[in-house]
C-alpha cells in the first residue's frame, strides 16, 4: 500500500464492481494504514458511496472505528450530513450503537447537524 502514492499511474478513485473505491472498504473494516495511505492522494474523492449510498464515513462510524473516523473527519471535504438510502446520516450509526467517542468526534465539527432525522422520523 505504501508504494501507491509514489506511482503516477494509479487512480485512487477507480470504482470496483459494487461502485466503491478502495478507501471506503478499508475504512469500513477499520484498516487505519490503508485509509491513511489512500488519503495521501490529493485528488482522492473522500465521499464515494457504495450501492446502499453509504459513504466511508458512515460505514466506519457505524462500526465505531474511532481512529479511522478521526482521520476522515480531519478532511474539510468530507460530507458529514450525507444520507444513505434509509435517510440515515453518518451520525445515526454511532448514536444508535452507543459509540460515544465517535459521536463526540462528529459533534466537534460545525457542519454536523445532530437534528437530522431519517425517513422514519
Amino acid at each position: 500500500m505504501k508504494l501507491l502514492p509514489e506511482r503516477n499511474n494509479v487512480n485512487p478513485n477507480t470504482l470496483n464492481k459494487i461502485w466503491t473505491t478502495g478507501h471506503p472498504k478499508g475504512a469500513q473494516k477499520g484498516h487505519e494504514e490503508v485509509v491513511k495511505t489512500l488519503l495521501e492522494y490529493l485528488d482522492i474523492n473522500p465521499n464515494p458511496a457504495d450501492e446502499h449510498s453509504q459513504t466511508s464515513v458512515l460505514g466506519t462510524a457505524k462500526e465505531g472505528y474511532r481512529e479511522v473516523v478521526k482521520m476522515l473527519l480531519a478532511r474539510v471535504d468530507i460530507y458529514c450530513n450525507t444520507m444513505d438510502k434509509d435517510g440515515q446520516t453518518q451520525l445515526f450509526g454511532p448514536v444508535y450503537l452507543s459509540h460515544e467517542e465517535v459521536v463526540n468526534l462528529f459533534l466537534k465539527r460545525a457542519d454536523v447537524d445532530p437534528n437530522t432525522t431519517d425517513k422514519d422520523g
